[in-house]
């Protein structure tokens, strides 16, 4: 830990000017960077932890302390600070939580997130809009300094903060409003809204940068629904899977516009949405963004960092009772359907299982593709090393481990085999069996692969790469699959 000498650098000294990157929130941006500024020159190359309390009694009418907590953790990052949110994690995320001032207990937390500072933006908006920047050093505690701002009443305004790409987006949405775009479907509207913006989607449902907790909705931001049930009265109306964007958005309810939909059918049409009619399903939401420009957050997918605690006391482990969507995607929208985990096509889809692994188990799992040719695949963690089976990658043609030697199946490693395993409208039985140096993997009770060796030889491809290296993994490439069980069962040793 540096001491408090050099963390105070002085206040002449300036970074070097930062590529500059399209702001979250445009009112906010140079009030915030003039801040971030000063902070940036005191923090040098420490770890932080960005927090955001408002602290009027009235607020501002949408959560803008929220938005600056964005803005502001983005400038310290484009200033070269290893900035995060705190409400991106859920080890601190209470920290956003109360309507007090920050304290030096705050700043406990941190213990074992690897921040070195806690930067708490106490925001108040009325009578006037005004912020103070305090700070706090973890291991040993302690307060480091605090800066309080005047700001202009513009700063809390939502329409002035909303972004320039989601403007367009949302003024192609209105103009085409009972107009039917495409062939009429939900997606057809947005990709069509993206084009006015010069950017699009990537791989199959992911409409720019992804939201992460907390993070506040704005006009012309794009929604993502699967298999949503949504409460009106006595009626609960399914949404299988949707995507719209967002027209209006208050604390109680969402205005937006799509298509495909009741009542009118395949045309554009607007619809009120009530927060608290939302009752189940996964709704992810993103920001239309200018690809392949950097995103200057950091992925805010997983937030879970500690192993789900598990009641009873048997020694098979039910893994799905483990997992839980909103924590545990990393990429992709992942959900349940009538207790069923389901994967949604997108390349490279993942989510973690946050479970601590004995040295040896088994994995058992009934696994069915419902669409799409590619593979699925689960993350093992063996002898301490975590690798990947693939199942019927390259379009179905190839299954292994991914890597082997820096081999993945389709360049033939020692454990590649050729043949499809998954069949239309049938469950796979999937066994694998994994103890310090050796792997084997069983399909529907027949051998697949049997491997022996040093782990060490085993790594995760790229794309498939997790936050959390000693825990499993599943994922999918741009398939959707139904996972009905998924079990664990440790071996002794």
């Amino acid at each position: 830990m540096r001491s408090t000498s050099n963390l105070i650098v002085v206040w002449l000294l300036f970074l070097v000017w930062a590529a500059p990157v399209a702001a979250e929130f445009p009112e906010m941006e140079e009030p915030l960077a003039a801040v971030a500024k000063k902070v940036a020159e005191k923090l040098t190359d420490l770890k932080v932890s960005v927090a955001t309390r408002e602290l009027s009694k009235a607020g501002a009418g949408w959560p803008a302390h929220q938005a600056a907590g964005v803005e502001f953790t983005m400038q310290l990052r484009q200033l070269k600070i290893d900035a995060v949110r705190a409400a991106a994690d859920t080890r601190t995320d209470k920290l956003d939580v109360p309507k007090v001032p920050f304290g030096l207990k705050d700043v406990k937390l941190l213990k074992d997130t690897g921040r070195s500072v806690l930067i708490g933006l106490e925001w108040t908006s009325a009578p006037k809009a005004k912020l103070k920047v305090v700070a706090f050093q973890a291991s040993p505690d302690k307060a480091l300094w605090s800066e309080t701002v005047d700001l202009l009443p513009s700063i809390v305004s939502q329409e002035k903060n909303t972004p320039p790409r989601n403007v367009s987006v949302i003024q192609y949405a209105r103009r085409v409003l009972d107009s039917k775009v495409g062939t009429g479907q939900s997606s057809e509207l947005l990709d069509e809204a993206l084009k006015q913006v010069e950017t699009t989607r990537r791989g199959f449902y992911r409409w720019g940068r992804e939201l992460g907790p907390r993070e506040p909705w704005m006009p012309g931001d794009i929604l993502q629904m699967e298999d949503v049930d949504y409460k009106l009265g006595k009626v609960v109306r399914e949404i299988k899977r949707q995507t719209m964007v967002i027209d209006e958005i208050t604390p109680t309810e969402v205005t937006v516009l799509q298509q495909n939909t009741v009542p009118k059918g395949k045309v554009v049409q607007s619809e009120i949405l009530s927060f608290k009619g939302f009752v189940d399903g996964e709704i992810v939401a993103f920001r239309p963004w200018a690809w392949p420009e950097e995103v200057t957050l950091p992925t805010q997918r997983p937030v879970r960092f500690v192993a789900a605690k598990l009641a009873g006391k048997s020694t098979t482990i039910d893994l799905l009772k483990a997992i839980d969507p909103k924590l545990d995607a990393v990429h992709g929208v992942w959900y349940f359907a009538n207790k069923n985990l389901n994967s949604q096509r997108e390349f490279a889809g993942r989510i973690q299982i946050p479970v601590d692994l004995p040295k040896a188990y088994v994995l058992k799992m009934k696994v069915q593709r419902i669409e799409g040719p590619e593979q699925f695949g689960f993350g093992i963690v063996v002898d301490g090393f975590q690798s990947m089976v693939s199942i019927d990658g390259s379009e179905g043609k190839v299954t292994g481990l991914n890597q082997l030697d820096g081999k993945s199946p389709a360049e033939n490693n020692a454990t590649t085999r050729t043949e499809t395993y998954f069949v239309e409208g049938k469950k796979c039985d999937i066994e694998c069996r994994v103890e310090p140096g050796h792997v084997t993997l069983k399909i529907d009770g027949k051998d697949a692969f049997d491997w022996k060796g040093d782990a060490a030889r085993l790594t995760v491809g790229p794309d498939y790469i997790v936050p959390k290296k000693d825990w499993l993994f599943l994922s999918a490439t741009n398939t959707q699959f139904e996972i009905s069980s998924l079990t664990l069962e440790p071996i002794a040793m």
